[in-house]
């Protein structure tokens, strides 16, 4: 492995554990908004909690092996637009099977 590889590597594992502390720093307000929209109980609520990390840890281990190949420049910047996107569409879901799919979604 050459040095900006591993450069990559170690850059994308960062990001990947900065994103994780964000989301257990944030989750608790996003959880509270769901318990007074949805009313779900503890398993749906801790199912997002551990769909939402899946996908971070997902998209940690696969980013690696692409983001060395390709812009990443563009990739970034449709990344966050996607995020973004899905991040806003979590908001309108009534029922949580739409909304568990949505938090996987935007953890990748």
């Amino acid at each position: 492995m050459n040095p900006p590889t591993l450069i990559l590597y170690v850059l994308s594992l960062v990001t990947a554990i900065a994103a994780a502390a964000f989301v257990l720093l944030v989750f608790p307000i996003f959880v509270g908004s769901i318990i007074d929209t949805i009313a779900p109980d503890a398993y749906t609520l801790s199912l997002l909690a551990a769909v939402d990390l899946i996908g971070i840890a997902i998209a940690s281990l696969v980013s690696p092996i692409y983001v060395a190949r390709i812009n990443r420049r563009r990739v970034l910047a449709t990344s966050l637009v996607i995020l973004a996107g899905l991040n806003i569409l979590s908001i309108l879901p009534q029922e949580t099977g739409l909304l568990i799919a949505l938090r996987l979604a935007s953890g990748l």
